[in-house]
């Protein structure tokens, strides 16, 4: 983010070890970006739908994420993603067309972060659909019926 030639704002969830924070804290002093970035900690499912809906966009250039309950989680609240390649439903983001898939490296996520800045048509009309997209396909009624279809092709 410290390279793009965009105005942004980066607000992290989550927590971690306070040596880890404090270190990471201390590399965007370096870099000269700590004021544009809100470090919300941990972050409770009854708050969680209002920072997504606050969000243009969420990142997660993970190196390995088995599912990634995160992505479902902002795309049901109407806001596009931007994952890696290593990211579980990195194929369901590319398939429904509800974001962007990375490598893992700082290029190829500097170049993903600049195309989707310049992008603010695909950014909308990805956030009018994924909602209920998400919803469609996730439905509990539809994966029940998916995973006894998956059982029944075991059994046979």
């Amino acid at each position: 983010l410290s390279t793009v030639g965009f105005d942004w704002k980066l607000a992290i969830a989550g927590d971690g070890e306070a040596e880890y924070i404090a270190q990471l804290k201390n590399f965007t002093q370096k870099l000269g970006i700590a004021a544009r970035i809100d470090w919300l900690g941990w972050v409770g499912a009854g708050e969680r739908l209002a920072v997504f809906q606050a969000a243009d966009l969420m990142v997660l250039p993970s190196h390995n994420e088995n599912f990634a309950n995160v992505v479902i989680e902002s795309l049901a609240a109407g806001t596009p993603v931007l994952v890696s390649d290593h990211v579980g439903l990195s194929d369901y983001v590319l398939e429904k067309n509800m974001g962007w898939v990375s490598r893992t490296t700082v290029e190829s996520i500097r170049e993903k972060l600049v195309e989707i800045a310049a992008s603010p048509a695909d950014r909308a009309q990805i956030s009018e659909k994924c909602a209920a997209q998400v919803r469609a396909d996730f439905d509990p009624a539809v994966l029940v019926k998916r995973y006894l279809e998956m059982y029944q092709k075991i059994q046979k």
